[in-house]
């Protein structure tokens, strides 16, 4: 019996899934932490800056966000850096940090394209 490439990926897909959950509960809980740092990389592939970033929960149902963010101009002519900060309210289950939340938001972003060499 011959597998290809494609059911052994949908394989370890699903034991992948199957062994991830270590608990579940039938209630949404509220978060204990009061603060997260999270750092996103996964943009650089797609050309867009990494994110860095600072969550303090204010109160049960909403947070204060600041980010970083840089681009380091891998795939681009420019480079470039940024920094902001969001008023997060949460409104799926009420439970700041991990629910879904809509916020207000400002950033600011400062950029600066790569020298042309002419040959």
């Amino acid at each position: 019996m011959k597998f290809g490439s494609a059911k052994i990926l949908a394989l370890i897909a699903l034991l992948a899934i199957s062994f991830s959950a270590s608990n579940t509960y039938a209630q949404a809980r509220p978060s204990p932490a009061t603060q997260v740092v999270s750092v996103d990389f996964i943009p650089l592939v797609l050309v867009f800056p990494v994110t860095f970033q600072y969550e303090y929960k204010m109160d049960p149902v909403t947070s204060l966000a600041l980010r970083l963010q840089f681009w380091p101009g891998i795939a681009a002519n420019y480079t470039g850096f940024g920094f902001g900060g969001a008023y997060r309210i949460y409104i799926a289950d009420s439970r700041a940090l991990t629910g879904l939340a809509v916020a207000p938001a400002a950033d600011l972003f400062f950029f600066q394209q790569a020298q042309q060499t002419g040959g």
